[in-house]
């Protein structure tokens, strides 16, 4: 058979179950399949619908999908030639092409695109091929294994983020139970965040399910395939090894690298405890403020970073709001076009948390940047008020302490 009607069969067949197209559907990013075979592949559609393409992962709708007219005609035209014959010759398939690893003719292998090749009897490819075949199946056990635990770990993963943001939003609603006021709006806060984590790792781990549960169900329609092509007689097995083996390669190929998210929620202990420090400024003055250490030394200039025992927040020339990380410069923040009036410190030992908040309203909380990092307790307040700066910086520090009160 020469490479053209050879190309012809192989556009013309299922990528799925590797036969002639049965009813052929082309999906909106072009992929074709037979409809049945998309159907049983793609499971049930998702909320909005769709399923994803086995082949590329595009969304598509198989039910709005109608047969590709154009490429049953094609397929029924190439299914009048008989079976087992060369489609360009019309004479038996009784020769196997080792280079090109297909079935042909007496002429395609002594005058055709064959000539030269090394070539084997049908028997003796037969023969030959069909020790290969276990091999081939072993590889496929082992894919399918593969992407099984694959699948256990995701879903081990949804539910330990399910079972941890339970277990968050019960700490936090038996803590801030007793409390009210700042803490009323910090559970609030705590919560939306608990929500967003949730709906993010949620869907970014059904998205990997969908994708793993497809490739699966790819794997075992090809082992099916495998045990089909076993039982055939020997013109069929060698016209479909090739198909089917090449087929293999290029889905163990593609195979989806195995995804681990990394989601980080706050551990829920039974020594949870909340450290809130009800310390905010009623207005954010040029210099710093945040936690110093005790250990830290005091001596000299100080450096404003986190390895050297302090955790701070500044602005710089009245304008821009910094945070003092761990690098050369402090990292630039960004805030809403209202100046901060007020500051909140929320400190957890426990998690590992100083988490600075726009405290201006406080029914509505906006964070402003999370230290997240082991503090080695005690630690103290750490106000940096800064120069006088030539009457600009005359205002007074005030702190609001527990019972509404403030101190200058």
């Amino acid at each position: 058979m020469s490479a053209a009607p050879r190309l012809l069969h192989q556009e013309l067949s299922c990528p799925l179950c590797l036969q002639l197209f049965d009813r052929p559907v082309t999906a909106e990013c072009g992929h074709s399949f037979c409809r049945a075979c998309l159907s049983r592949v793609a499971g049930e559609p998702g909320g909005d619908g769709t399923v994803p393409c086995p082949t590329c992962q595009a969304p598509t709708r198989p039910q709005a999908l109608s047969t590709n007219l154009q490429l049953a005609r094609l397929v029924e035209g190439l299914a009048q030639v008989p079976q087992g014959h060369c489609e360009e010759h019309l004479d038996p398939l009784s020769i196997y092409c080792e280079q090109d690893r297909t079935l042909v003719c007496g002429v395609c292998a002594s005058l055709g695109a064959h000539r030269g090749h090394r070539l084997l009897s049908a028997a003796e490819a037969h023969t030959r091929l069909k020790t290969q075949l276990p091999q081939q199946q072993q590889l496929l056990q082992e894919a399918c294994t593969h992407k099984e635990k694959s699948v256990a770990l995701l879903q081990h993963q949804l539910a330990e983020v399910e079972e941890t943001v339970r277990q968050f939003r019960e700490a936090v609603g038996e803590q801030l139970g007793k409390m009210r006021g700042f803490l009323d709006a910090l559970e609030s806060s705590l919560n939306r965040e608990a929500a967003r984590l949730q709906e993010e790792a949620g869907q970014a781990l059904r998205r990997e399910l969908g994708g793993l549960g497809s490739y699966l169900e790819q794997l075992r329609q090809m082992e099916k395939v495998l045990e089909d092509v076993a039982e055939k007689p020997q013109t069929e097995f060698l016209m479909k090894y090739c198909l089917v083996t090449s087929r293999l390669q290029k889905i163990l190929a593609e195979s989806p690298p195995p995804a681990r998210l990394d989601i980080q929620l706050p551990i829920i202990s039974d020594d949870f405890k909340f450290h809130v420090w009800r310390k905010m400024l009623r207005a954010l003055m040029p210099g710093a403020l945040g936690v110093m250490a005790a250990q830290a030394g005091r001596r000299g200039r100080l450096h404003a970073v986190p390895s050297q025992g302090l955790w701070l927040l500044g602005l710089r020339d009245g304008k821009v709001l910094e945070a003092h990380v761990e690098a050369k410069e402090p990292q630039a923040l960004s805030w809403t076009e209202r100046r901060p009036t007020r500051i909140g410190l929320y400190l957890s030992f426990g998690d590992g948390l100083l988490a600075f908040y726009d405290a201006s309203d406080a029914d509505e909380l906006a964070l402003l940047f999370a230290f997240r990092e082991r503090l080695p307790g005690p630690v103290y307040p750490f106000f940096d008020v800064c120069w006088h700066d030539k009457g600009k910086n005359a205002q007074p520090l005030l702190l609001v302490g527990p019972d509404g009160g403030t101190k200058a």
